[in-house]
């Protein structure tokens, strides 16, 4: 039975054979017929995601309940996250049956079933707020390789949460995260270097820099971050206040509400239908910041368009930098929006290639 799932997870995830869903569903539906939780459990997320069958919320909590039913800790926190998300679109959030999934998910020792239910724990959503057990969770998942959670751990050390506040653990923490991905981490490390910390000035630079990080890995913080930089002046050496309401009204399209109220404050207002060419305000603010010069990135350019191949080492072989600069070369790819060239992968040099051709449009928009 398990090797029969195992296929169906390689023609889902496209690995060894050409992903199909509908392939997929059927060797899990195969799997189901004899009782394998697993599959019941991945039937669940096919319905619930709608592939390869239409999207339905019933059938996705019938699969997950059955799963669930057989000390399945996945479908636990399947049917915990139906609640938190609403998806039966009930009045208000069904916290409490969130949480009561969480917990069941967190005593079979899964991972996300403790960083959730730590989650719950933390905010006080469906359980009594309790955030010394919470510190306790997250601490747990962390070192087991959970990396959302050291964003929490992070805040507990900034805010004093539990433990005696310490700033340079948590911007340890904070760094941690933010070179796993964290879009969150990436925000709060942009206003502690903004506001500075531990006697330190403020670093302008790399405040920016981390809010563009956030701002790419999805956090609309990240937006409302660079905008208050233009309008205080901390980025182009004077207050830009034009500029700084652009921030504000691509984080309110980012549905950060905070960034509504900063425009009324500058008597301005949410325009949703507003048309702003995010990735000329990025390349913008990167100039400003003076973080690299378009010859850098030309450079690498070059190098990916005259190769088969698109790869980090390719670019830091050919180019004979260092592993720094190659990382900061490609870093500002992703800020602009641009793909990074880390991989062996053909297709991402294609995308590389197309967005360049793009990019250098928004390098003339700047220009002029």
């Amino acid at each position: 039975m398990e090797r029969l799932f195992e296929l169906g997870e390689n023609y889902e995830y496209g690995e060894v054979v050409k992903q199909d869903y509908g392939a997929a569903f059927e060797i899990y539906q195969k799997c189901a017929a004899k009782g394998y939780s697993p599959a019941l459990n991945k039937l669940g997320w096919f319905y619930h995601n709608g592939l390869a069958v239409d999207e339905d919320i019933d059938k996705a909590f019938e699969y997950y309940t059955r799963a669930a039913a057989m000390n399945d800790s996945v479908a636990m926190v399947n049917l915990g996250n139906i609640y938190e998300n609403n998806d039966f679109d009930e009045d208000e959030i069904d916290w409490k049956s969130a949480a009561k999934w969480y917990l069941k998910a967190a005593l079979l020792g899964d991972i996300k079933g403790k960083f959730n239910y730590a989650n719950c724990l933390h905010y006080g959503n469906g359980v009594k707020r309790d955030r010394e057990m919470a510190y306790w969770l997250f601490l747990d998942v962390a070192g087991r390789g959970d990396t959302d959670a050291l964003f929490y751990l992070g805040l507990y050390y900034e805010n004093g949460f539990v433990v005696e506040k310490n700033i340079q653990k948590a911007v340890a923490l904070y760094q941690n995260g933010a070179e796993h991905g964290d879009a969150y981490c990436c925000s709060n490390l942009g206003k502690l270097y903004a506001d500075g910390f531990k006697g330190q000035k403020p670093d302008y630079k790399k405040a920016a820099g981390y809010y563009l990080d956030a701002l790419v890995l999805g956090d609309a913080l990240g937006y409302a971050g660079i905008g208050h930089m233009y309008e205080v002046g901390t980025i182009a050496g004077k207050e830009d206040i034009e500029t700084a309401k652009k921030w504000y009204q691509l984080a309110a399209k980012h549905d950060f509400e905070p960034a509504i109220e900063e425009l009324k404050r500058l008597g301005d207002e949410f325009e949703p239908q507003l048309d702003i060419v995010e990735k000329v305000l990025r390349a913008k603010c990167l100039l400003e910041i003076k973080d690299l010069s378009f010859e850098d990135l030309r450079a690498a350019v070059k190098v990916i368009l005259e190769n088969k191949r698109c790869s980090y080492s390719l670019v830091q072989k050919s180019m004979g930098w260092g592993h720094d600069r190659t990382e900061a070369v490609l870093k500002k790819f992703e800020r602009i929006g641009i793909v990074s060239p880390k991989t062996e992968n053909k297709n991402d040099r294609d995308i590389l290639i197309e967005k360049y051709a793009k990019y250098e449009k928004i390098e003339t928009a700047i220009k002029n």
